[in-house]
Formats: C-alpha cells, structure tokens, sequence
C-alpha cells in the first residue's frame, strides 16, 4: 500500500502537463502512485501521460467518461489504494518535498488532513514569472492540531482541496465525495465542507508547497457563467447540512457567508442585466432566490450570520436584482476609477519602495511589475523574520536601513497600521511628502486587474 494515492483530473492542458508531472513524479517521498484522470482530451495530454506512465510503474492513467472535474476526482477517490489522498491540478504544480512534509505531520499527530500555504504565480513573456506567496487567515492559527467542528469560520476562508493530504480512511468512512456537475468550477467547495465536517483533528502548516497556477484563461472559473457553477455548488452544499442535524446549526450559518461573498465574486463577471443572456440572467435570479430564502426561512438568521461586510449590498438584494445592479455597478465604477488614479499617480514617480509583504503588497507588487513602469528599489517591513529574504524575487530590507532619494516614494501596503508606519518613516528621516498609502490592490485583484498588453490602460 502506497503511503499517499496523487489524484490529478486532466482534460487539455498538454501546454502545463509536464511542469506539473514532473513535480509529482519527482517528490522526494517515492512511495507514492500517481492517479491521472483523464476526460477525454484532445491536445495530446493523453500521450503526455502514456509517456510518463510507461517510465514509471506509479503512473497509472484512469479514463474519465465525463468532462466533470468532481466526477473524476470521484473516480481517483474509487480507485486510491494509499494511506493518504493529495490532489493536483494539471496547470498547476508543487514543491518537490510536498508529500513528504505534510505525511511528516499527518501520520504521527494522526490528523484527518494537513495543509501547508500556497504561492499563485503568473506567467507573461514581458517579465516572467511572477510568485505571489500566500498565508491567508487562519482563525484556527497555524502550527497547532484543532477541532475543525470548533472552529467552523475557518471554512470560509478556504479556497481549494489541493494544498494538503487527506486520511483515506477518513474520507471513506464519512463518504466524502466531490459534487458531480459538469465542468471544473468550483465542485471542491462541498469537499472541503464535508471535511471541516467530519474531521476532529486537523492542522496548517507554514511551509509554501503548492503552486497555483493564476494565468490560465481557459479555467473555467474565468467564464461570465461562474453564477451558474457556484449556485449548483452552493445548493449541493445546503443540502449536504440538512442530512446532518447535529452540525446544521454550526455550519449553516457561515455556508451562508460564504454564499453571499461567492456571490458577489461571481457578480463581477456578469454582464450587466440590460446585455445579459437569459440563461445566466436565470441562475443569477436563483442565486440571489437562495439568498432571499436564508433571511425569510429562519428565525435566527441574523444570529447565524454575521454579515457587517456585506449588509448594504444584502439590503439592495432583498429590495431588487434591478436595485442591486444600479448601486453595486455604480459603487465598483467608482472604485475602479479612484483605483486606477491613485496607480497612475504612482507611475509618475521613478522609483517605489513598497513597505509591506502581505496581500496588498503582494498586489501592488504584482502589478507594477506587470506595468514595468517603476523601479522597485525594495521591499520592507516589521517583521524581522522577512528581513534580507527574497519575496516575489525582490530583496526584503529592514526598515532603519532603507535609502530614499527624492526620486522614490514609499508606499505602506498597510491600511491598518498606516499612521504608525507613517510616523516610523518618519522619524527615520524619510520626508512625510514621499510616504503615501498604497491603492488598496490584493493579491488575486492584482493578477487580474490589466491584460498582459495593457501597459497603461489608465486615465
């Protein structure tokens, strides 16, 4: 028995196949197979595999009849004969000692799963490959086994299943499976829901050992009808927590939150209602239906859910679609146009000194390497554990030894603690006229916001 079954669903990604291949198939943990679940391609990503498959005795093709990414993690699942579950995408990739890590930790805390951080990374012929480190929040804390039941809020901030390993008997006895609807959008949400459901003992790690792959046009989480994927998802969750009575009440409320804020992501990309085709104009009236229910079918809702964030954008909703799409386009509209001032404020300025490495200075980063308008001389922040390291291929320079010339401006990617630094800046002598906020850019915003050709798409 294998000590870890890799399930990978591929349908024509021959153009990312082999970086990601040679990642799993080079791990520093040998005992392991490699499960690829392929749908039917067409672009020569089979005969990829076949290659791979007939030099090493892992690989082990699996033929998908269904272009459905749950239904062939599914089948991968079935089929597993290891210890411990990992997943990969097939544009994506990982770090060679990936496995090894995270059975490190699984086996003697005997954890229901393990996750470690990721890095998104773009690629664009102008300036390469650009990694942007993620550590997001993490309610539980990180590098202590918890109770995921005990702390269900985390749930919300998770984003896919693929940065850790899962107990293969945990998932079978629990019968967790992925949401077979066609496509690949999103079926992973119910997955990690049944495991923050089922699992009693679980942990984050710190390391960066998954490599998300944040350029692929193709993915189907960039199509205008994302809608439809997250409210087939959203209502395949719902009922998952009705067939659980003793944990409806722990989990319904912050599915709800999450739902609201998938909803609003997912809006982005919807033409407006006066452009839109009837088929997405339906699934966003049934989404936004779902919704509606929530409030009116229960008596503690606003117990349940705490929605501060999103309470002015729920109350256009509950008033109309139409009233809801008149303030949210205009309020976006707005913040896009202030956005994109306060970037080309920053372009006139030959050098920038960006204080701050979370996911606003992994943002503006991104993008002013993307525009390559700017020096970026360096980075800083407090956090001395970040000084004279390399993050996103730009030195990390402790605070008291930056060097400011009149042609550089400082930017604190740090809203919060904005005046602190301000006054730190400061007092080490850099003028109050070169230290300004940065544009409040995160990090995923920050991949997205211009094309590879827009090199000054501004006003």
């Amino acid at each position: 028995m294998p000590k870890i079954s890799v399930i990978m669903p591929i349908l024509n990604s021959a153009a990312y196949l082999r970086e990601c291949m040679d990642s799993v198939v080079g791990q520093t943990l040998k005992d392991i197979e490699i499960l690829p679940v392929d749908a039917g391609s067409t672009d020569g990503s089979l005969e990829i595999l076949e290659a791979y498959a007939s030099r090493d005795s892992r690989v082990r093709i699996i033929r998908s009849a269904r272009k459905s990414v749950g239904y062939q993690y599914n089948l991968g699942l079935a089929e597993a004969r290891g210890e411990y579950i990992g997943f990969v995408e097939s544009d994506d990739y990982i770090a060679l000692n990936m496995f090894e890590i995270l059975l490190g930790y699984a086996e003697p805390y005997e954890l229901d799963w393990v996750k470690g951080n990721y890095v998104c990374f773009m690629d664009y012929p102008r300036v390469g490959r650009q990694m942007i480190p993620v550590n997001d929040e993490k309610y539980c804390g990180a590098g202590t086994v918890f109770n995921p039941q005990e702390c269900p809020r985390q749930y919300i901030r998770e984003i896919f299943i693929c940065r850790g390993i899962y107990r293969t008997d945990f998932i079978r006895k629990n019968r967790i499976r992925l949401n077979e609807t066609d496509g690949a959008s999103f079926q992973d949400t119910g997955f990690i829901l049944q495991a923050f459901m089922y699992a009693t003992k679980a942990l984050y790690i710190d390391d960066y050992l998954y490599y998300y792959r944040r350029d692929n046009q193709g993915a189907s989480s960039h199509q205008v009808n994302t809608v439809r994927f997250e409210i087939d998802e959203v209502e395949y969750i719902t009922d998952m927590i009705r067939k659980n009575p003793d944990l409806y009440r722990t989990f319904w409320g912050v599915n709800y939150i999450r739902a609201m804020e998938r909803f609003l992501s997912s809006y982005e990309r919807v033409p407006r209602i006066s452009e839109c085709e009837a088929e997405i104009l339906r699934d966003v009236n049934r989404y936004r239906d779902y919704l509606m229910n929530g409030i009116t079918n229960r008596d503690d809702f606003w117990e349940l859910c705490e929605l501060s964030g999103q309470f002015r954008e729920l109350t256009w909703l509950m008033e109309s679609l139409e009233k809801f799409e008149e303030e949210y386009r205009s309020i976006e509209t707005k913040k896009d146009n202030l956005l994109r001032n306060g970037i080309q404020k920053v372009l006139d300025w030959p050098k920038v000194i960006i204080f701050g490495c979370g996911d606003n200075g992994s943002g503006i980063t991104s993008l002013l390497l993307r525009l390559n308008r700017n020096e970026i001389v360096c980075l800083s922040d407090n956090d001395e554990h970040k000084w004279n390291q390399n993050y996103m291929g730009i030195q990390v320079i402790p605070p008291m030894e930056l060097k400011v010339d009149p042609e550089t401006i400082v930017l604190i990617a740090n809203r919060k603690y904005f005046y602190e630094i301000r006054v730190q800046l400061m007092d080490l002598g850099i003028p109050d006229r070169q230290i300004w906020l940065s544009p409040p850019i995160m990090r995923i915003r920050g991949t997205n916001i211009l094309r590879e050709g827009d090199i000054l798409p501004l006003k």
